[in-house]
This record gives structure tokens, sequence and C-alpha cells, in this order.
């Protein structure tokens, strides 16, 4: 059996040689959708953070 973190796999191989796939085909693409999810909202968090900072910043006459 070999296996790989990113992109997912699973290979299941006999001892003769065959091998077959274990994970299926949507799996990559679902995993690579979520992390880019992951890193907008994470940016999307900051951006409005920062905004919110600098607002507060010069409404108190900073």
């Amino acid at each position: 059996m070999t296996r790989l973190t990113l992109t997912v796999s699973v290979r299941c191989v006999t001892e003769d040689g065959r091998g077959t796939e274990v994970v299926p085909d949507w799996v990559n693409p679902v995993v690579l959708a979520g992390l880019t999810l992951l890193v907008l909202a994470g940016a999307e968090a900051v951006r409005g953070t920062v905004h919110r900072w600098r607002r507060a910043g010069s409404a108190s006459g900073r």
C-alpha cells in the first residue's frame, strides 16, 4: 500500500504488481477547494480586523 498526503492518494498493489487507487477521483478537487476557501476566509478575517482597527483609531482622534 502506498500513501501520499497531497494529493490524497492510497494505492493498493497486489503481489503480482497490479495496483488499484482506493481514493475516489472527486476527493482531491474537494480538498483543494476546501484549502482555497480556508485561505480566502483567513485573508478576509485579517482584512476585516485591520479595517476595524483603522476605523477605531481614526474615531478616537489618533
